[in-house]
């Protein structure tokens, strides 16, 4: 509060700091799969762009983020879907009309459309990550 800091900015980064064990529980297997995508970067291709020149920041954008761009890809995936599966509006709804209202071919058409849209927009990302990941290569 004492750095002036916008009040948007402020709100946001007091959430951050109030769910932090949330944020952590919830980013714990995506940090293992960036540790062993990092781990499978050979240290010879950063030792020979050191030789030729390279700036830690070219490092960074040359050798290892395209290295990684599948685990980016896939970090996303499962972010998208785990948050679109837990704590969830729709799906609640749905299993509120199947199992309280036994209407469960209305429940099923609307679980399939749902997974439907989830897959769309898991395409759409991987596209977009495939576009950002060629573009730096």
């Amino acid at each position: 509060m004492s750095l002036n800091l916008p009040d948007f900015l402020t709100s946001v980064i007091t959430d951050a700091i109030d769910n932090i064990y949330t944020i952590a529980r919830a980013s714990g297997l995506q940090i293992f799969i960036f540790l062993a995508g990092l781990q499978e970067i050979p240290l010879s291709l950063y030792e020979a762009a050191s030789v030729e020149g390279c700036s830690k920041w070219e490092l960074f954008w040359k050798i290892t983020f395209p290295m990684i761009a599948p685990q980016i890809a896939i970090n996303f995936v499962y972010t998208i879907a785990d948050a679109c599966i837990t704590d969830n509006g729709v799906l609640d709804y749905t299993k509120a009309l199947a199992f309280n209202e036994n209407q469960y071919p209305l429940a099923m058409a609307m679980n399939i459309l749902y997974l439907l849209c989830l897959g769309l927009l898991v395409i759409i990302i991987l596209a977009l990550m495939r576009r950002l990941t060629s573009k730096t290569s």
